[in-house]
């Protein structure tokens, strides 16, 4: 067990990773930040007014799914190429103790730094341009009526899909995994579509994956939804999916250092 995990071992590796990483991290933080004011501020400076609730949990979503989607894929930089990896994998630490690090930084420290962030960003934006006729207030990430929190566990799902594209592709992950995922995607659409199709009719409009079914008629526009207690078995098959995932990772960084 000792040779799988070891504290002090984690401790020393986890120091490491983070002064030789810190100010590559600290700046991209900053580049993030400003995207968010650069984006933000100038999407309430066209519209001469604040943003509503709905469009702040709009680019909440982009930029986290975003900037965690390329952070995530560069976790792993130092097993790409071969001269990297060879020292990579030669320091004295097991295989979960180097994953475990990697996943610390990319899901749960990106997480801690994104969240308050993005709401400092939001914050001043709505400073600068809220007025009497145009005032909102600063989305609540658990409102129990919209909950916005639910973009953190599609987080999680893509964060365990670009581990294992980070650890996988030794050149350009970002951009090879982002191609993998949205080719996945557009087949699981179509194939999806086509079997509604078959069975419902032609009425039926595009409808996504794990989603409720659109029916377009002469005079009309409705969906149909799944019950609720068959959405949550749809929630927790991609628990499942994230654990495989993070496992998948796992297990192909054990390879490498195999």
């Amino acid at each position: 067990m000792h040779n799988l995990f070891s504290f002090q071992r984690f401790g020393r590796l986890f120091r490491k990773h983070t002064a030789e990483h810190l100010r590559e991290y600290l700046m991209g933080t900053a580049v993030l930040f400003g995207a968010m004011l650069v984006v933000m501020g100038g999407l309430s400076y066209l519209n001469s007014g604040s943003m509503n609730t709905g469009v702040q949990t709009m680019f909440f979503a982009l930029f986290l799914l975003g900037a965690g989607a390329f952070f995530t894929s560069t976790i792993f930089q130092q097993f790409g190429s071969k001269n990297r990896a060879i020292a990579a994998l030669c320091l004295p630490a097991s295989t979960l103790e180097k994953y475990l690090v990697g996943w610390i930084y990319s899901f749960v420290l990106f997480l801690l730094v994104y969240v308050p962030v993005f709401y400092l960003a939001n914050s001043i934006v709505l400073l600068l341009f809220n007025t009497p006729s145009s005032y909102h207030e600063a989305v609540d990430l658990f409102d129990p009526q919209d909950q916005p929190y639910t973009i953190l566990y599609a987080y999680a799902v893509l964060h365990a899909v670009m581990l294992v594209g980070a650890i996988f592709f030794e050149k350009a992950q970002f951009v090879k995994t982002g191609f993998v995922v949205f080719g996945v995607l557009g087949v699981l659409t179509l194939v999806n579509f086509q079997v509604l199709k078959t069975m419902f009719g032609a009425d039926l409009v595009t409808t996504l994956p794990f989603t409720g079914a659109n029916f377009r008629t002469m005079n009309s526009f409705y969906r149909v939804d799944l019950p609720e207690t068959q959405m949550q078995w749809i929630g927790l098959v991609f628990v499942v999916l994230t654990v495989l995932f993070w496992t998948v990772a796992y297990a192909r960084l054990r390879e490498k250092q195999v």
